[in-house]
């Protein structure tokens, strides 16, 4: 065999053959890199996104009415067709609403009554159990107010099965006859969860305060809420003298308050000053006080209160629903 000799004469002969060979090396690499490729992604199985979980916590929604699910025509039947009229016969934002106050507690209005319950979520299926009702106005409400909050929470209660979007929720029952219908819902928007927190140190600035609320207030305008008959008679009994010890609230000790809508009530608040921040959780006592007059929505409004400001001689506590608060004066302490 003929020996190669280096010499500086045949450095290109040597580059010429490293590169080729190079060259065939990477080719040969690429090749290969190519067909593990395409197998791998051959064989590869993508895996189906999960489903997206349903979560209605903090929505708030108004029933807009009842449909037959199969053919989505509007039910005029007797009882829907009076519970659609009404819930345009009171302006909108008190008629037939449902807020998802937690994951598994409900509250809403009937324009006549407060209602309160829990419901119970597993994929698409849905269960309520509506166990509290109130009235949000006098005796004077008619037969066939009260009537129709007990067909609407009797309708909650067959429901089986809901769907939902961004702007509307379906929530299917059979009726009697065993005809799939449902409840329509439109989105008011997102309703703030009750802060979480412990009271803090700070000097408790409503320590033995006494306070008389004034009414409901629109948050954007300053002004108070002009009900439609027959809720008006809530603003005469927020601001009559004769109801001077209606509505009142008195701030007992750190954690304790007391208070009358007709009837007595009492509860417990919680308090961050540095925040604002600001929750109750008050019961009414006896399940007919409310009937007397307007205490159910008193009540139910103070359950959502998430915030408050306040001055020498007014408080105004701000609801979770970004549009209302309750306005309270000062008044001298008296024990309640």
């Amino acid at each position: 065999m003929k020996r190669f000799r280096f010499t500086p004469e045949n450095i290109p002969q040597i580059l010429t053959v490293c590169n080729s060979k190079i060259i065939s090396r990477l080719l040969i690499a690429i090749v290969f890199m190519f067909f593990i490729g395409f197998s791998a992604c051959k064989d590869e199985v993508v895996p189906p996104e999960p489903p997206k979980s349903f979560s209605l916590e903090n929505t708030s929604w108004q029933l807009v009415g009842f449909f037959n699910a199969e053919s989505d025509s509007h039910i005029t039947s007797p009882w829907e067709a009076f519970v659609w009229e009404y819930s345009y016969y009171v302006f909108d934002k008190w008629s037939f609403t449902l807020d998802f106050d937690s994951d598994t507690t409900l509250s809403g209005l009937t324009a006549s009554n407060v209602i309160a319950g829990t419901y119970k979520i597993d994929n698409s299926s849905i269960i309520f159990d509506v166990y509290n009702s109130t009235a949000v106005q006098p005796k004077s409400q008619s037969r066939e107010f009260l009537q129709v909050r007990d067909f609407y929470i009797r309708t909650l209660e067959k429901t089986d099965s809901f769907s939902y979007t961004e702007k509307e929720l379906k929530l299917f029952y059979y009726d009697n006859n065993g005809i799939k219908n449902y409840l329509l819902y439109k989105r008011k928007g997102i309703i703030v969860p009750l802060p979480s927190f412990s009271s803090n140190s700070q000097e408790n600035l409503f320590l033995k305060t006494s306070w008389k609320c004034k009414g409901l207030y629109d948050i954007t305008t300053g002004e108070p809420i002009n009900y439609p008959p027959p809720l008006n008679e809530i603003s005469d009994m927020f601001n009559d003298s004769l109801y001077n010890f209606h509505y009142r609230l008195n701030f007992y000790n750190d954690t304790n308050i007391v208070g009358r809508t007709g009837f007595p009530f009492s509860g417990k608040y919680q308090v961050d000053f540095s925040k604002f921040a600001l929750k109750f959780d008050c019961r009414v006592y006896g399940y007919d006080a409310a009937d007397q007059d307007c205490g159910g929505l008193y009540i139910y409004f103070m359950r959502k209160v998430i915030s408050f400001s306040l001055t020498a001689n007014e408080l105004k506590l701000f609801c979770n629903d970004n549009e209302t608060y309750l306005l309270f004066e000062r008044r001298e302490y008296e024990d309640i």
